[in-house]
């Protein structure tokens, strides 16, 4: 499916209007979302998991990973519900066969960039590369493709094709953990973060003498990518996690290096800072404490009434 040629009525639409956009951190439990009702706000894939603690919606919804996403079983939920409220929502094209009301949907094409040049380079190369090569990886038409690298970063696009002039972020906290439920023995290999191959990993782990502690976690590992949904295997493996609002943000056993997922989403803040700057657009980070620095910070207390 192509993009949604609706998309092109939005084009710079909301020129001169500030935004925030949400993250998912754990400080948005405490960040005053009802302050934000006047204001324009675009929340991310889960969401809606904080709908029943607040009659706060976002003024807009941006689910890039289709509803076959391993990540995503859950989200259908979410995806009606925010369609059926008035937020306009911003859905991965996989989503079309998705039945709900679709007056204010807008549909659009994903274009992953983790085997493109962009996922090799470090956060001191974006920095220093030529404005224009880094907008190869960067969407100025979303009827086109938006690019993807964390929903974060398609977010960002998506605003700045509306046409926002100043963009707050809150939510953005980091400080992610590492999550191993596949580690049933410590003192076994972490296949997960293992370099080598099946042989030298058995290899390895015969000569360091924990064998079957070693298999007993590759094979944890192998069950949970494989059937990650089960709910007999989540009573098994569930660990609670604190790096999102929710503890059960993911309804799926989850294996995640947070460490790297980080590095890489805080890739896409550098990047995108460095485009939309280019552009005007004025960045901010609104999120009460956490460990972004990419942007400058201002209290959202100083911002809404």
């Amino acid at each position: 499916m192509t993009c949604d040629k609706k998309l092109k009525t939005l084009k710079d639409s909301y020129s001169g209007e500030r935004i925030f956009i949400l993250g998912n951190g754990p400080s948005l439990n405490q960040t005053p979302l009802e302050m934000l009702s006047s204001e324009y706000t675009l929340g991310l894939t889960q969401i809606g998991k904080l709908y029943s603690d607040t009659d706060w919606r976002p003024s807009f919804y941006y689910n890039p990973l289709g509803p076959n996403h391993s990540l995503a079983p859950a989200d259908l939920s979410i995806v009606v519900d925010n369609c059926e409220n008035e937020t306009i929502c911003f859905l991965e094209s996989s989503w079309s066969d998705v039945p709900k009301s679709e007056e204010e949907v807008f549909y659009f094409d994903r274009w992953n960039l983790w085997s493109s040049p962009f996922d090799n380079m470090t956060d001191a190369e974006i920095k220093q590369q030529s404005i224009d090569y880094l907008y190869e990886f960067w969407s100025d038409d979303i009827t086109n493709i938006v690019y993807h690298y964390h929903t974060m970063y398609g977010a960002i696009q998506v605003a700045a094709y509306l046409g926002f002039d100043k963009i707050y972020f809150l939510g953005c906290d980091f400080g992610m953990e590492y999550s191993d439920p596949h580690m049933i023995f410590e003192s076994g290999l972490d296949p997960y973060r293992y370099d080598g191959g099946k042989y030298s990993y058995l290899k390895e782990s015969f000569g360091e003498k924990n064998l079957p502690q070693s298999l007993a976690n590759a094979f944890a590992m192998k069950a949970i990518n494989k059937f990650n949904t089960s709910r007999y295997l989540n009573k098994i493996f569930h660990n609670d996690r604190n790096d999102h609002f929710s503890t059960d943000y993911f309804d799926s056993i989850v294996i995640m290096d947070g460490e790297q997922h980080e590095y890489e989403i805080r890739k896409s803040h550098i990047i995108a800072k460095r485009i939309c700057e280019d552009n005007g657009i004025e960045m901010y980070n609104a999120t009460p404490g956490g460990e972004l620095e990419v942007y400058n910070r201002v209290e959202m207390s100083s911002l809404v009434n």
